[in-house]
């Protein structure tokens, strides 16, 4: 019987384009297909064509049995050309059957050689979970353990069990440790449903992730001024007074974003930049060449630009995305400008509070090179009543004198000092 299914019909069923990496899913989508069209036996080698030519009545004649193959083949060959990405194709550039464009995936992407082997059995081992999420991670570790499958080499259920918890990140290492004390060991599919439950709950536990501490800049074209703050806060400014109880309860309380990264307070720059997109949402490609430019002199390209929470009520509006950034920075003026908050710095903390009520939201810390970070579990705090303030020469005596392009500006009862630096950024096209 003949299953006659228009072939665009058929075309628009190949949701799955062969590449490097999907080769078992894209073989599981195109069999059935051509089965079903009794097609299969054009590419698998059970076919025989017939030839072109016969015998009838002692003269030779057109077959109509080959014409007919004629047809099913090149049906065959326009399935499979439709079924591939543009790096697929490349292979098959000059064949003519069906069989042979067949073979050529099937030993392009299908190699079964001890090499191939290894290096996806490497990449198994050394896959990291990294930034991204649980969902995100168990694909693309799947996508390998179906590689080795799909060239006869699947992966033990238990190397595959141990493989993917080492993979994961270190705020799993107790989870991990209970799935492999577990007996009988869990199937890969319950394993990866367990860490995304997981990854949600240590989520909703840390939504008091990192709250932010001060950088600014502005943004024109087709120069744009960076205006950087960096502030100090006086030797005599002590921490405020916490319970530990109060601040468990603020950080419950305080929604911040989870999976945050950590950000340093750098007065070098006057936005907030991080190194990847993983960090912000709301991502828009950087139009045109955009630098920034910093204080060396050294320029970096932006790629993209984007929006961040860090507490309910804290927003990073317009966050820049440098690729080749080591450490993602915050701008203590646009922070402070962008949301109703101060930035109080001291040592060896720094502190984030309401603008009006003077209540710590946040603290970070002063890290061994003498950096303020803020880390991606920081501990929300309740603030004291009283606030210090600061005189300008306070501030001078600690900070001595600043340059000839920077200026200073006092915050009267805030305790704050802002320092202002230019730089330029280019755009080009």
């Amino acid at each position: 019987m003949e299953n006659n299914i228009p072939l665009n019909t058929i075309i628009h069923m190949l949701t799955i384009k062969l590449g490097s990496s999907n080769y078992l899913l894209w073989k599981n989508q195109i069999i059935p297909i051509l089965s079903y069209q009794n097609l299969l036996s054009h590419v698998d080698g059970t076919g025989i064509t017939p030839p072109s030519t016969r015998l009838e009545a002692d003269k030779t004649v057109d077959n109509p049995a080959y014409s007919a193959w004629v047809l099913a083949n090149q049906k065959t060959v326009i399935i499979l050309q439709a079924s591939l990405s543009e790096e697929a194709v490349t292979l098959i550039v000059g064949l003519s059957t069906a069989r042979q464009i067949w073979t050529a995936l099937e030993a392009a992407y299908g190699n079964s050689s001890i090499e191939r082997v290894h290096t996806i059995r490497d990449q198994l081992r050394l896959i990291q979970k990294g930034t991204k999420s649980v969902a995100e991670y168990g694909r693309l570790f799947k996508t390998l353990c179906d590689q080795l499958a799909a060239i006869g080499h699947p992966v033990d259920d238990s190397d595959q069990l141990h493989w993917f918890l080492c993979g994961l990140s270190p705020s799993f290492e107790t989870f991990s440790t209970t799935i492999r004390a577990a007996r009988p060991a869990p199937s890969f599919a319950d394993i990866l449903a367990r860490t995304e439950s997981h990854e949600m709950f240590y989520q909703a536990l840390h939504r008091s992730s990192s709250p932010t501490v001060a950088f600014t800049a502005t943004f024109d074209r087709p120069w744009s001024r960076w205006q950087v703050s960096r502030g100090t806060q006086p030797e005599w400014w002590s921490s405020p007074l916490f319970d530990d109880d109060l601040a468990k309860a603020f950080v419950a309380q305080c929604h911040v974003a989870s999976g945050a990264p950590d950000w340093y307070v750098d007065s070098g720059a006057t936005d907030h930049m991080t190194a990847t997109t993983d960090n912000i949402t709301n991502v828009t490609p950087a139009s045109g060449t955009t630098l920034v430019t910093f204080g060396n002199n050294q320029s970096l390209p932006i790629s993209h630009t984007g929006y961040s929470r860090l507490l309910k009520d804290v927003v990073l509006n317009d966050v820049l995305v440098v690729p080749r950034l080591t450490k993602n920075l915050l701008s203590m003026s646009k922070l402070t400008r962008d949301n109703h908050v101060d930035v109080l710095l001291s040592h060896p903390n720094f502190f984030v509070q309401d603008r009006t009520t003077k209540r710590v939201l946040a603290q970070g810390k002063c890290d061994d090179l003498g950096l303020y970070v803020l880390h991606s579990s920081p501990q929300a705090l309740i603030a004291s009543n009283k606030t210090p303030k600061a005189s300008f020469e306070t501030w001078h005596s600690r900070l001595g004198h600043v340059n000839g392009k920077g200026h200073t500006r006092y915050i009267s009862g805030q305790s704050a000092l802002t320092i202002t630096f230019k730089i330029r950024i280019k755009f080009g096209h």
